[in-house]
């Protein structure tokens, strides 16, 4: 749909990513351990970490909770319009890795190993924005050589703003977002085959070594 974000044969705008969000970047919440609430309770607020960026979306409803003051909760809030940017990781390709917020009334804040974004709209969606700095011909051309190498690998906030963004025209990205759209129903009508059928297997074979079969 978009064409190669190396070569731009398409002739898309280029932009860097910088002029194209609604806010400056932040980085994340950092809190001493006494603030997190126990594994399984249910209260307090969900925190998206690190390991919870090792897939395109965050997954609710098995994040760490914890109990910060309410005076910092609104500044650390994150919503579907926004991405979230790893600015640190043990591995060198690891670090600038994207991550979706999925839609939710329940609050959600992000640690300090991470940098929120918010693209403006009007230009760039989040999903385009998402898959863009996932893509691997665009990691090795646009983003990868603005991240240090070290023990512990990284990209600042000046050099994300720094990236460059291949640009397509509004229409074709909410064309691209739904077909997005229809194929995460697809894998989520897949999860739930797919964990029915484990629970039929079990169900049947605890039926086997009873021998009711």
């Amino acid at each position: 749909m978009f064409g190669d974000p190396i070569t731009n044969p398409m002739g898309w705008r280029t932009s860097k990513l910088g002029d194209l969000l609604n806010t400056e970047p932040q980085n994340g919440l950092y809190l001493p351990k006494e603030q997190y609430e126990d594994e399984k309770s249910m209260t307090g607020i969900e925190m998206v970490h690190m390991s919870d960026l090792f897939y395109d979306i965050v997954i609710r409803g098995h994040l760490k909770r914890v109990k910060p003051h309410p005076d910092v909760i609104n500044r650390y809030l994150i919503n579907h319009n926004d991405l979230l940017v790893a600015r640190r990781s043990l591995v060198y390709e690891g670090a600038a890795k994207s991550c979706r917020i999925p839609e939710s009334r329940e609050p959600l804040i992000f640690e300090s190993s991470m940098i929120r974004i918010t693209p403006n709209r009007k230009l760039l969606l989040p999903v385009y924005l998402h898959y863009y700095l996932s893509n691997d011909r665009a990691r090795k051309a646009h983003i990868l050589k603005y991240v240090t190498e070290s023990t512990i690998s990284g990209i600042n906030q000046s050099n994300l703003m720094e990236i460059e963004i291949v640009q397509p025209s509004l229409p074709l990205q909410e064309k691209f977002a739904q077909v997005v759209q229809r194929f995460e129903r697809l894998r989520i009508q897949q999860r739930e085959a797919d964990r029915q059928a484990e629970h039929l297997f079990r169900a049947v074979l605890h039926r086997a070594f009873r021998g009711e079969l």
